[in-house]
This record gives structure tokens, C-alpha cells and sequence, in this order.
């Protein structure tokens, strides 16, 4: 009965509050995209999509409207015409970045009574950067991480996390010969046999990671960023936990790291277990003298 009792109350705590979501920081390079991934289907009944750059409202979509970018005067001599919104998930996308687009920016979901919130903290280097291209992609499109060596006079090898995807050497050219690339990639990969760009198909949230080529003088590194696309409602709701049953709950990568949660509602869920366990004395207590009364009675009759 009090487990129930607070674990209901808790429940509300969550509801009211929301949760907060922290992503590690975003490492873009000037000029590159980024991709901020909001892990929502925007088919789900009743979500909206806010998203803001230092407090001010940059953009905003739900499941009618196809989403809009820059609602003030503010937003749109900073930004442009450089925000867009991926039209399934609401993420934003900031095109041609700049590094005065650096800062925090925050993430608003709300719905069914409830809302959440997630910062990401986006920092734009100009110049050459650490030698580290982040990607961003979202989950079923195409991807070409772009080699830059003319193919036919430099040997090029391709690797994912220490697995040899593809390689090219002099116009002569092998892709998945491996067999744990055949595994996670089946026939995703194509190899351009003139630039030694590699393109990977249909990307999978699997498919997030480090890709390294490995070129004759020098090497070249790639981060990739896969934006889940959450699946449709009736997919969502076979997920549901039954009474009794265990949950794993997966962290967020779309950032390329393990987002951190903050439950916000801490401070009001440590109220709400005091006021049970009052309630619970307050009950106890006001059954003593009926429960004395009893025994005294028990006793006289025999």
C-alpha cells in the first residue's frame, strides 16, 4: 500500500515536472551542419516541438503544421535562412554554421499534460579544427564521407572501429571482404572508385561511430552522428512495459554520446515521501485505541 502510494506520487512528480536531458558538448567545425536530434515522432497525438538559442525562440513544429524557422526580427539576423526542421522528428538542422552560432541550445517537448527538455551545447571552431569531421544523419538516409585523394594514384584504406571496410589502390578497388563488415553493413557500402569517397546507405543508429581513412601521407577521421527516427505510434506502443516486467531504458545518442539525466522533480519527490510517510503515522495512530479497545474486550470475555 505505501510503496503504491509513493510510487504514484513519484509518478506525478514526473508528469508535472518533466525531465531534463543534458547532451555532451558538440564539436562542429565552421561551415560544417549540425544536426540536433530530437528522438521524437511527430505522429504521436498532441506533441509540439519548441526549440530555442538563448532563450529566444528559434523554431517550432507539430504534427499539423510542416514546422516554422525564425519567428522574430532576432532569430532571423543571426540565423538567416540557415535553420531548418527535419518535418518527421522536429530536429533542427543549422546549415553553413558560424562560430557565433556557439552556444546552448534548448529542446522543449510537450504533450499530454506533460513536458521535457533537452540542452544541447553546440560549440563552432573556425579554422582547421582537431583533424575530427562530425557528421550528422539522419536514421534511413545516405551518407558520403568524402575522401578528397585522387584514388588512382593514392592507397586508401577504410576502417570502422578498427574493422576494415574498403579499400583502394590504384584504380583496383575491395569493399566488405570482412566478415563482421558483411555483418553490420550487408551491401550499404559503396566505395567511389575515383575519390575513394565512401557512401553508406540506408544508416542505421548501429552505424554511429568513428570512421578512419587511412591515406599514404596522412589520415583522416570521421564522426557519425545517426538521428533515430522513432517508429509510428502502433510500433511505439508494443514497446509498452507490462505490470511486473523489466525495462531497459536505452540513453540518447544522437549527440554521439550518453546523454545525462537530471530529474528535475527530485526536490518535490522527496516532499511528496514525506508527506506519505505523515499520512502513514497519522493512519497508524488512529487505529490504535480501536485496535486497544479489541483486546480489551477479548480480555473481559475470557
Amino acid at each position: 500500500m505505501f510503496g503504491s502510494f509513493v510510487t504514484r506520487c513519484l509518478l506525478c512528480v514526473f508528469l508535472l515536472n518533466g525531465l531534463s536531458f543534458t547532451s555532451d558538448p558538440l564539436l562542429v567545425k565552421e561551415g560544417q551542419s549540425v544536426t540536433l536530434c530530437s528522438n521524437i515522432n511527430l505522429d504521436q497525438n498532441d506533441i509540439k516541438i519548441m526549440w530555442y538559442f538563448d532563450d529566444v525562440r528559434i523554431a517550432d513544429i507539430n504534427a499539423v503544421n510542416n514546422g516554422k524557422t525564425c519567428l522574430n526580427d532576432q532569430c532571423k539576423t543571426r540565423f538567416s535562412d540557415r535553420l531548418k526542421l527535419h518535418q518527421q522528428t522536429g530536429s533542427l538542422i543549422i546549415t553553413n554554421t558560424r562560430t557565433t552560432d556557439s552556444g546552448d541550445y534548448k529542446l522543449m517537448i510537450t504533450g499530454n499534460d506533460n513536458y521535457s527538455e533537452k540542452i544541447f551545447s553546440v560549440s563552432v571552431s573556425g579554422g582547421a579544427g582537431n583533424g575530427l569531421d562530425e557528421v550528422f544523419v539522419m536514421e534511413g538516409d545516405s551518407v558520403t564521407l568524402l575522401a578528397d585523394v585522387r584514388a588512382d594514384h593514392d592507397r586508401s584504406v577504410w576502417y570502422y572501429n578498427e574493422i576494415r571496410l574498403a579499400k583502394i589502390n590504384g584504380g583496383q578497388s575491395s569493399i566488405c571482404t570482412d566478415y563482421q563488415c558483411k555483418k553490420g553493413f550487408g551491401d550499404r557500402l559503396k566505395l567511389d572508385n575515383q575519390t575513394a569517397s565512401l557512401t553508406i546507405m540506408n544508416i542505421r543508429e548501429t552505424d554511429a561511430g568513428l570512421y578512419k581513412l587511412i591515406k599514404r601521407n596522412s589520415d583522416k577521421i570521421f564522426s557519425v552522428v545517426v538521428c533515430g527516427v522513432p517508429g509510428t505510434q502502433d510500433q511505439i506502443k508494443k514497446n509498452l512495459v507490462r505490470d511486473g516486467e523489466s525495462v531497459t531504458i536505452n540513453p540518447d545518442r544522437s549527440s554521439a554520446a550518453v546523454a545525462r539525466i537530471h530529474f528535475v522533480g527530485a526536490a518535490a519527490a522527496a516532499v511528496l515521501l514525506l508527506v506519505a510517510v505523515v499520512i502513514i503515522i497519522v493512519k497508524w495512530r488512529k487505529t490504535r485505541p480501536y485496535s486497544g479497545a479489541i483486546s480489551a474486550v477479548e480480555s473481559e470475555s475470557s
